[in-house]
């Protein structure tokens, strides 16, 4: 079986879930150390992920804009993406602003 390949990955998230709710649950000495083993870990993987996907999207924006012949249909489709941009965004925040408590 590949690494990363679907059972294992669920049994990960699972270990992961069970040791981070152990540690909450027991004490602060027992979290701190782990917290200082798994912080600078994870701070890697999100770098990663961002250098990896930003390159990406951006590329792909802009093959995309690039491959529209009638400059029409490129302000088509900025308007549209301005638009569902703002319109999720504003349920974002009428979502937050109903459940989370207030400050």
């Amino acid at each position: 079986m590949k690494l990363g390949s679907g059972p294992t990955t669920l049994i990960a998230l699972v270990v992961g879930f069970l040791v981070g709710g152990t540690a909450v649950a027991t004490s602060a000495a027992v979290a701190t150390p782990l917290l200082a083993v798994t912080g600078p870990v994870g701070t890697l993987w999100v770098n990663a992920i961002r250098m990896t996907v930003i390159p990406l999207v951006v590329s792909l924006l802009i093959t995309g804009v690039a491959s529209m012949s009638d400059l029409r249909t490129v302000g088509r489709s900025g308007v549209r993406s301005l638009a569902l941009f703002v319109a999720i965004l504003a349920a974002v925040g009428l979502m937050v602003a109903l459940i989370a408590p207030e400050l």
